[in-house]
């Protein structure tokens, strides 16, 4: 069985693992073509979601150039953005499970039918936890 405890010691083995990108970060590229060759370069991206442009979207600025896809700047902003990602899956998880124990435990005092329902979704949840964890899951 999936406890709070064993989601929170799978995102510290995932901060463990090394760098963890922020909120509002992903990764831009440009293709430049040079001598009949496309050459594709990549930069990490930020989004600052308290400016705004005059149509309304978040304003962006380049936070550090990566380089090409071979590049090992390159290939830890990527793992870095994969932890980022596991772990916010992770802690939408852990407030899905909360909220369904809110809603068994509700449902409980209440006598109402919905509780085996609530339970069958919260074990339906805790088999799919190890997808979940999976990178690309």
């Amino acid at each position: 069985m999936t406890t709070v405890a064993e989601i929170q010691e799978q995102i510290e083995k995932i901060r463990a693992s090394g760098e963890v990108a922020p909120p509002y970060t992903w990764i831009g590229y440009g293709t430049v073509k040079k001598k009949d060759k496309k050459h594709t370069y990549y930069r990490l991206m930020k989004a600052d979601p308290n400016s705004r442009t005059k149509s309304g979207k978040p304003k962006t600025k380049m936070v550090r150039y990566l380089g090409n896809a071979d590049n090992e700047k390159y290939l830890k902003a990527v793992a870095a953005i994969e932890r980022r990602n596991q772990i916010e899956k992770l802690l939408n998880f852990n407030k899905f499970l909360t909220k369904c124990c809110q809603i068994s435990r509700s449902s409980f005092r209440e006598n109402n039918y919905h509780n085996d329902f609530s339970i069958d979704l919260v074990i339906n949840c805790q088999e799919n936890f190890p997808k979940l964890t999976q990178v690309g899951g």
